[in-house]
């Protein structure tokens, strides 16, 4: 028995891919379990990108969808489909080609009651389930991210804390529990039909803003995290007295951070390190707002002679707990005005697509006296072109990848000839700044000699420098434990490898 191993493989091509523009069918034929097909069923995609596509489509009479997408799913970068119909249990598929076949299963209802640690109904909870994260030879779920579909499967306690939830997979499905005034619940549960979720009662912190004059300030957004490395956030707003109150929170420390309307002419310390215990309510903490001190500046492009629109300026320092760094954009004449909290910051431009950085960043010790503006100078990229050639020169047909570890790689082919054009002005920075890596085929795959990286800012001619491969074959044998030949068993190996002088890791 033969495996052919890629020595290019799946994980070299993570770290080299970036959106691909051309828009190809996917079809799917969704049927039931003795193989009719299932009529309105709804479709929603997941490509590459991670992001879930706005549009679906319902199955036909035959049981099929097709849905216009960015790129045909692959193994290395598969497409995502949710699927769902009535009477049926969600279904998660991964696409792997132009066309897949999905078969549906009957579905069960989810019905328990949501309650307090007492045991006393909690009346307006919000009840989500998902599938879970499960792969296998037979199908691989995903979870229910799209809006429109998670809808479908979320459910409100009613005033006896009772639930029901629809369509649900017998063999199991996670699921999320949010109450005011309670710590939110993720579980796994094999669904049943008399489930009974148990909440918790949240920490409680409390302040109040006021203005410069002294007077409540209302609508100011304060921003906490749960957990040192999470990502979820959760948001309050004051109310008319100028208070605020997260009340949903785990034990723990806190920062939180205020956002104020774009045009205020004053900015509102957050609060670094609170501490919040459960059961206990604190004394509501003050905080008032500060007039700050204004940074301006300009981001320009010295090859046009001119100024930059839409470049994003990005400011953070200590005094910006929480990690919420501040962001405002250049105007037309490539202009810029923040209002700072006193202290050391550090200002970063982030460029507009068609533009790198080449002064990014800059530190400044912000005092009383108003700083003089500051300047951010920017390159344009250009067209490029030229020609790839193989280990001796000759000119060749080939390709070859350039982006980033998250989407679908950019794909940068020769013609006949050996010819081959970039228009980098689309480009975004982090885009411009990915490696080169060669293209595969049936037959073998091509390792990057020279150059790893293109300059996107130097225009001229540009020879690209393959050398072929092949595939690398390597034999193995399926056994029992006690050394018996096992058939039909589904072996898949990954590996990870780079281009010498890629930069990237091997």
């Amino acid at each position: 028995m033969f495996y052919r191993l890629n020595p290019f493989p799946l994980f070299v091509f993570a770290l080299s891919c970036t959106p691909v523009l051309a828009q190809n069918a996917t079809t799917l034929h969704v049927v039931d379990a003795q193989n009719k097909p299932v009529v309105g069923a709804l479709v929603q995609v997941n490509t590459g990108g991670g992001r879930w596509l706005d549009k679906t489509e319902k199955t036909d009479a035959n049981g099929r969808a097709t849905l216009d997408l960015p790129t045909v799913g692959s193994e290395a970068f598969p497409t995502k489909a949710i699927v769902v119909a009535p009477g049926f249990a969600f279904y998660g598929a991964v696409v792997t080609g132009p066309k897949a076949e999905i078969q549906l299963e009957k579905g069960t209802v989810w019905r328990g009651k949501v309650v307090d640690a007492e045991g006393t109904p909690v009346v307006g909870a919000t009840i989500a389930a998902s599938s879970p994260d499960i792969d296998t030879a037979a199908r691989s779920y995903q979870p229910l991210n799209s809006s429109q579909i998670a809808a479908a499967f979320t459910a409100i306690s009613a005033q006896d804390g009772s639930f029901e939830i629809k369509d649900v997979p017998l063999k199991g499905l996670n699921y999320t529990v949010a109450a005011p005034g309670f710590i939110s619940l993720k579980g796994e549960t094999v669904p049943s039909a008399n489930a009974q979720i148990s909440l918790t009662k949240g920490a409680v912190l409390t302040g109040r803003i006021l203005g410069l004059d002294g007077q409540p300030l209302r609508g100011i957004r304060a921003l906490t995290r749960i957990g040192e490395l999470s990502f979820k956030t959760i948001e309050v707003e004051t109310q008319a007295d100028g208070t605020f109150r997260f009340d949903t929170l785990p034990p723990g420390t806190y920062d939180v951070n205020f956002q104020v309307p774009k045009d205020a002419a004053y900015l509102v310390p957050g609060l670094a390190k609170v501490r919040v215990e459960r059961g206990v309510t604190a004394e509501p903490i003050e905080v008032r707002a500060v007039a700050g001190v204004v940074v301006k500046g300009v981001v320009r492009c010295p090859e046009q002679d001119g100024p930059v629109s839409g470049a994003s300026i990005w400011l953070s320092g200590s005094q910006y707990p929480g990690r919420y760094p501040q962001k405002i954009g250049t105007d037309a004449a490539g202009n810029f005005a923040v209002r700072c909290l006193p202290g050391k910051i550090e200002l970063n431009v982030l460029p507009p697509k068609g533009y790198l950085d080449a002064s990014s960043s800059k530190e400044l010790t912000v005092t009383a006296e108003t700083p003089e503006p500051l300047l951010f100078n920017l390159r344009k990229m250009v067209s490029l072109r030229g020609t790839i050639v193989d280990a001796n020169g000759k000119p060749i047909s080939a390709a070859v990848l350039m982006g980033n570890y998250s989407e679908i790689p950019l794909r940068i082919a020769s013609d006949q000839e050996g010819r081959w054009s970039l228009d980098a002005t689309s480009l975004s920075v982090q885009e411009a700044r990915n490696a080169l890596t060669g293209d595969e085929d049936e037959d073998g795959y091509y390792e990057t000699m020279s150059p790893h990286w293109l300059d996107v800012t130097q225009p001229g001619e540009v020879t690209i420098r393959l050398q072929r491969k092949n595939w690398l074959v390597l034999p193995g044998r399926a056994v029992t434990s006690k050394g018996q030949p096992i058939a039909g068993v589904k072996i898949k190996a990954t590996f990870s490898h780079s281009d010498p002088g890629s930069g990237l890791p091997g």
